[in-house]
């Protein structure tokens, strides 16, 4: 069982018993009562563990490297699965790839009204080319008030 942090607590004017408290407030003497009751063991919660690149890397190498036999107790020593090693590889070639197909030099800036733009520029264009057409045919585009 987990030991729960205590502390003594005593009253200001009394020399009596102190009371033990948990970090919770609960008098310690009911707080493990009702942990044997339930006979339920506390554990701390794990936290994820984050590998670096750097040993990724490195273990994607031996792995690579060890006979087929060995494969397994390199996996167990390092306490990892075969699915981490399978998604260690795959980003290992896809980040392979990315680097190969990725161009060099500062990335073009792209103006998002652009797409708008191109639109009404060639709508623009396409009114220049009627107004000639419709003049020779004696229509007039300007409204007359």
């Amino acid at each position: 069982m987990k030991k729960i942090k205590t502390k003594i607590k005593t009253k200001k004017n009394s020399t009596s018993n102190p009371s033990v408290v948990s970090d919770s407030g609960v008098p310690e003497s009911r707080v493990t009562d009702a942990a044997e009751k339930l006979n339920v063991e506390i554990k701390p919660k794990t936290q994820r563990r984050r590998f670096t690149a750097e040993y990724k890397l490195r273990i994607l190498e031996k792995y690579d490297n060890f006979p087929r036999g060995e494969k397994g107790a390199l996996l167990r020593r390092e306490g990892l699965y075969s699915s981490q090693i399978i998604a260690w590889r795959k980003a290992r070639e896809e980040s392979l790839k990315k680097g190969l197909d990725q161009k060099r030099g500062p990335k073009k800036k792209t103006n998002p009204l652009q797409p708008k733009l191109t639109a009404l520029e060639k709508e623009v264009a396409r009114l220049k080319d009627m107004v000639p057409r419709a003049q020779c045919e004696g229509r007039s585009f300007v409204k007359r008030i």
